[in-house]
C-alpha cells in the first residue's frame, strides 16, 4: 500500500532542496484552477511560506469564471497568496504583430497563451527572487508537451 504521507513529505523536501540550492526567496506558480496546479500550490506552500499563485486568464471565458473560482478556493483554503494578471491584451497584440509575417494555424494560436503565461511567471520570479514551479503532469511529459 502506498504511503501518501511519506510521498507528500518527500515531495516537500525535494522542493525545499531545490529552493535552498537556488538561493531563491520564494516560489511562484501558475494557478490555473485545475488539479495539477492545486497540488503544486499545496506542495509549494508546505515547502515554503513565501509561495505565490498567479491566475493568468488569457482570452478564455472559462479563465474568468470557473477556473478562477476553483483557483481562489484552493488558495484561500491553504493560505496561498494570489495575484491576477490578465494576458488577453498581450495575446491579441501578439496575434496582430504576427499578421502579415505568417498565417497562424489554430495550434499556433492555441500555444500563444501558455507561452505568455510562462513568460509572465518568469518575469515575476526574476523580479522577486523566486523560482518558478511547473504544473505539468505525467501525461503531458509522455507526449512531450510541457510549459511552466
Amino acid at each position: 500500500m502506498r504511503d501518501y504521507k511519506a510521498e507528500f513529505e518527500g515531495r516537500v523536501e525535494f522542493i525545499r532542496s531545490v529552493l535552498a540550492r537556488s538561493r531563491a526567496k520564494g516560489i511562484v506558480y501558475g494557478n490555473s484552477g485545475g488539479k495539477d496546479s492545486a497540488l503544486v500550490g499545496i506542495l509549494c506552500k508546505a515547502a515554503c511560506e513565501n509561495t505565490v499563485g498567479v491566475i493568468l486568464p488569457c482570452a478564455s471565458r472559462r479563465n474568468y469564471g470557473i477556473d478562477r473560482a476553483d483557483g481562489l478556493e484552493v488558495a484561500e483554503k491553504f493560505g496561498i497568496e494570489t495575484r491576477f494578471v490578465d494576458l488577453t491584451p498581450v495575446r491579441e497584440a501578439m496575434i496582430a504583430a504576427l499578421d502579415g509575417a505568417v498565417e497562424l494555424t489554430d495550434m499556433a494560436v492555441a500555444n500563444i497563451a501558455p507561452r505568455l503565461r510562462m513568460t509572465a511567471l518568469y518575469a515575476i520570479a526574476h523580479a522577486e527572487g523566486r523560482i518558478v514551479a511547473g504544473t505539468g503532469n505525467a501525461s503531458e511529459a509522455y507526449v512531450g508537451y510541457f510549459t511552466k
